[in-house]
């Protein structure tokens, strides 16, 4: 379904893409945020406390102020954390009117115009920061659509100048 969205956002013209990459995503999520997030939707006592143990087991880093960081990556509840976490973000980005594609931490941009795009990129940066998350930089690009971008293992559609909507 991800997949079909980005090529109906290609196809009616939003071929400007922000193709972006959180730096480090599973291993950057501050548990200390993602806990009272947690806490917003469960109201079951032992079913917190239960995901604060796997929480606690899983793997995590600290930051440079020794801040508690980072969820097992393919673990079987870290797309359930991933998504709970990154809800403010696709919230953000719908009230800005930003066409989006996120699948876990995978996400795509859209616009028609690469002024937009550019626009879009530092916008989901500032959202980002609010999360204490970064992108990464030599991983995101502001670029028109062609086979060399890669979105959930699929190439994604080639805009051609004369084919410019």
């Amino acid at each position: 379904m991800a997949l079909q969205k980005v090529r109906e956002r290609v196809k009616i013209g939003q071929y400007w893409l922000v193709d972006a990459d959180i730096k480090s995503f599973f291993d950057s999520i501050p548990l200390v945020q993602l806990t009272k997030i947690l806490k917003q939707y469960i109201g079951d006592r032992e079913i917190l406390w239960l995901m604060e143990k796997w929480l606690a087991q899983g793997a995590h880093h600290h930051s440079f102020l020794a801040k508690k960081r980072g969820i097992s990556q393919g673990a079987i509840l870290s797309p359930l954390f991933c998504n709970l976490y990154l809800h403010t973000l696709d919230t953000a980005l719908s009230k800005a009117n930003i066409p989006f594609v996120r699948f876990a931490d995978d996400l795509l941009l859209f616009s028609s115009e690469k002024q937009k795009a550019e626009q879009a990129l530092k916008f989901l940066g500032k959202q980002l920061n609010k999360l204490d998350l970064t992108l990464h930089p030599q991983k995101t690009q502001v670029v028109r659509s062609h086979s060399g971008v890669i979105f959930l293992g699929e190439p994604l559609p080639n805009i051609s100048r004369k084919n410019k909507i």
